[in-house]
């Protein structure tokens, strides 16, 4: 008698985040977490976001003894284990990798190739660690392995800056 209408609707999330790839709304995807890695995984994307970053950390050289470790990226499964048996690739090579797949793929990245890389296993990835700590880890390791090249000092040159301390007195009349 009143006109009242009951309408029920659902929604499930679920169903629209297996629908749309995160690439195709937001124009790049985002890294698994193995544990508590969230510290590790929100550092390396905020590298990644960083194009003069990652166009550093591209062209470093390989050293040839590093690339007869390297197996394609084609080969690489993206759920690589701690304990699979092949030795963990170099940290640049890792690095470069990661952020090749971070730009190409679909879906979200595993890092668990970066994580061997720094010789962390299974227990590693459950414990929380120092994320400044882990970013000066890395520039130190990939400042390294750039000396004596053309981009020997990038990445200090990159996050370097100038600190100017200014004191004015209220009080007292400076002329």
């Amino acid at each position: 008698d009143q006109g009242e209408l009951c309408l029920r609707a659902s929604c499930s999330s679920r169903r629209a985040m297996q629908q749309s790839s995160s690439k195709k709304c937001l124009g790049h995807v985002g890294l698994k977490n193995h544990g508590a890695t969230c510290y590790m995984n929100c550092l390396l994307q905020t590298l990644f976001c960083l194009g003069h970053f990652r166009h550093i950390a591209y062209s470093i050289e390989v050293p040839e003894a590093d690339l007869s470790q390297v197996v394609s990226s084609d080969d690489v499964s993206d759920s690589l284990g701690f304990d699979d048996d092949r030795p963990a690739l170099p940290l640049l090579v890792s690095l470069q990798n990661l952020f090749y797949r971070l730009q190409t793929s679909e879906v979200p990245v595993s890092c668990r190739e970066l994580m061997r890389s720094f010789g962390w296993d299974t227990a590693d990835a459950f414990m929380q660690h120092d994320a400044q700590e882990l970013n000066r880890l890395l520039c130190d390791r990939l400042e390294e392995q750039m000396k004596g090249t053309p981009t020997d000092g990038e990445i200090k040159r990159l996050f370097e800056g100038e600190f100017e301390n200014y004191i004015e007195c209220v009080d007292v009349d400076y002329c």
